[in-house]
């Protein structure tokens, strides 16, 4: 039997609730040498009495002495692992049975690589989307084209990643960034130290994603879904789920990173879009940290062009004409401008309005809910 340990962190604050399934998660796996770390952000609720009180040695919370950032938060509860291998979790994610058996199976196989990745299901809660109330299950496995092009664990070559990470420069997303996506070494989290701290802000998981990839001698990719990737009431995504982003940036407690984003983008942010525009923000600062590289470059084109058509999809025409002239033609210089104010009637010619919908078909109460169903072979999962 292998002696490699894995280490699970997660961050969490007041919700304890949730919390409680993601510990029962990592408790039930089949394999048994782990340590689960819990960062508490000084939550209201006693999170550390509930710890205790499972009386598992194997399971550790700290809770910080004052409120930090969630970027902050992420680093250290990161900086306390001790494994050979981490994944985090937030405190409304799952792993699905026999994660670290599976995860140990191809990092024997693949002479224990610096990365895995991995699909996962997306569980969303219900009153979360008012478009999709009562909540789904969703695969990721084939919106990414890391895992529909294979049905068995495979080796990524060097070419095939940085083919990806160009891709992501060019704003066409072929993985998951979500933390969760990510089984990473130990040695991989002490290669990342020359380049600053694990996670940066304004998306630590967008910055740690990348990285990881370009970084990493080995990547393993294993297509099947291995973990429970929460949407709740209480998480980011809800935010995102109800056009809520510039809030959502204050949960984050980084509602400033425009001021501090990479010179190379700050005066070409616009003050809008905020899941956009903080993605440009985040990914622009890989480039810096490769200085000697000249192919690293955020499509800036591509960034405006994602802005316009998010902005006719979420409004009416007579509101998007307002925004587009207001906050966006003014930061374009003339071709943009064209070229934007082309594609802006070809989108509000395009656009469809999406209708509430209601099927319970998809609803799973809480994600052990969704793993029993998972382990008796009746989840049903709903198409993208």
């Amino acid at each position: 039997m292998s002696n490699i340990k894995f280490s699970v962190v997660i961050p969490t604050k007041n919700r304890l609730d949730l919390l409680k399934y993601a510990i029962k998660s990592v408790q039930n796996q089949d394999y048994q040498n782990w340590e689960l770390i819990i960062s508490d952000n000084c939550s209201e609720e006693d999170i550390g009495g509930y710890v205790s009180s499972l009386n598992d040695s194997r399971i550790t919370c700290v809770r910080q002495n004052e409120p930090l950032s969630v970027c902050d938060n992420w680093n250290k509860v990161n900086d306390l692992a001790t494994g050979d291998y981490i994944i985090m979790l937030g405190d409304d994610d799952a792993l699905l049975p026999e994660y670290f058996s599976r995860c140990l199976e191809q990092i024997e196989k693949f002479d224990n690589p610096e990365l895995i990745y991995h699909s996962c299901y997306y569980y969303m809660q219900s009153n979360v989307s008012p478009i999709e109330p009562d909540g789904w299950v969703k695969s990721s496995k084939y919106i990414h084209p890391l895992t529909a092009c294979s049905q068995v664990p495979y080796l990524m070559p060097r070419e095939h990643i940085e083919t990806n990470i160009k891709s992501t420069m060019n704003l066409f997303f072929t993985f998951g960034f979500n933390a969760q996506f990510f089984l990473y070494s130990k040695e991989l989290v002490k290669k990342m130290e020359k380049y600053g701290k694990f996670y940066q802000p304004p998306y630590p998981d967008t910055y740690a994603a990348n990285m990881m990839m370009l970084v990493a001698d080995s990547v393993v990719v294993i297509p099947d879904e291995m973990v429970i990737l929460g949407i709740t009431p209480k998480s980011y995504g809800w935010y995102h789920a109800n056009n809520k982003e510039k809030e959502g940036m204050s949960f984050h407690k980084d509602a400033d990173y425009r001021e501090y984003a990479p010179l190379s983008v700050r005066n070409k942010l616009l003050n809008i879009a905020e899941m956009q525009t903080a993605a440009v923000a985040t990914l622009a600062l890989i480039p810096e940290k490769f200085p000697e590289r000249d192919d690293l470059h955020i499509n800036i084109d591509a960034y405006y062009n994602q802005v316009v058509q998010r902005i006719i999809n979420d409004y009416d025409k007579k509101t998007a004409d307002k925004i587009l002239a207001k906050e966006v033609f003014p930061k374009l210089n003339l071709k943009q401008k064209f070229e934007n104010w082309k594609l802006a009637k070809k989108y509000f010619k395009e656009k469809v309005n999406p209708e509430i919908v209601h099927d319970k078909t998809y609803s799973y109460e809480n994600s052990q809910v969704l793993i029993e169903a998972y382990k008796n072979k009746t989840l049903k999962v709903k198409k993208f």
